[in-house]
């Protein structure tokens, strides 16, 4: 395959410290075809700095660009930025994976693992999510807070129906819960009949909605050596 003159140029602005010739932004797109080159030549370390910017997503990405980023952060063998980018593929987005296949710049540069692990990952994201919700609408807890929470939880599991989570990206479901979950966490009085009542305790973060939530995103996400 012959070399892109200008992914090289970039690369080569880059080395030698030619920032006037280093565009503020890069397309996705191009942003993979540096990592061709670079992961062609062994010059992912010398574009350290710079493919950490570079494979930031500017937040208007589409499928397909997000998935650029990704292949692009495989091939500069970038660890944290391959995790994030997976990740966004999995809670950002409700398209299936299968039209990924049909790029090459995409199918014929990472394994196809991935599809099946990102598939796999976002199927038991949503599941988890479903549980959480159930979880929360049942606490059974009598005290004003724990009353309020369960009832809107409860509201959001009528809203997100199995076929309706599969229509919607994750991240519509986890904003949605973030916002019950950022009531009063302080200590309640929860009335008891058997026991007179008492105070329950503020909950620790990790078992918070939020810290659940972020839990389950800090497993969601696909590593390098899982490919």
């Amino acid at each position: 395959m012959e070399d892109d003159a200008h992914a090289m140029r970039l690369i080569c602005s880059v080395i030698h410290h030619r920032n006037t010739n280093i565009p503020d932004t890069l397309t996705a797109s191009g942003v993979l075809q540096i990592a061709v080159e670079a992961d062609k030549y062994d010059l992912s370390v010398a574009l350290k700095y710079a493919r950490a910017h570079w494979l930031k997503p500017k937040g208007d990405e589409d499928l397909t660009d997000m998935a650029y980023l990704m292949v692009a952060a495989f091939l500069f063998r970038d660890m944290g930025a391959f995790v994030a980018r997976s990740l966004d593929l999995i809670i950002n987005y409700k398209e299936t994976y299968l039209g990924l296949l049909d790029d090459e710049n995409i199918s014929q540069m990472i394994p196809l693992k991935t599809f099946y692990l990102l598939a796999e990952r976002r199927t038991r994201f949503r599941a988890e999510i479903s549980q959480l919700l159930f979880e929360c609408a049942n606490t059974g807890c009598s005290c004003g807070w724990g009353k309020s929470r369960g009832e809107k939880c409860a509201l959001l599991q009528s809203e997100y129906q199995p076929l309706k989570m599969i229509d919607v990206p994750v991240l519509e479901i986890i904003d949605n819960m973030k916002a019950i979950s950022t009531e009063d966490m302080g200590r309640k009085y929860h009335s008891d009949r058997q026991y007179s009542g008492y105070y329950h305790e503020t909950p620790p973060y990790e078992k918070t909605l939020l810290g659940r939530i972020e839990s389950m995103k800090r497993k969601a996400g696909i590593c390098l050596d899982d490919i």
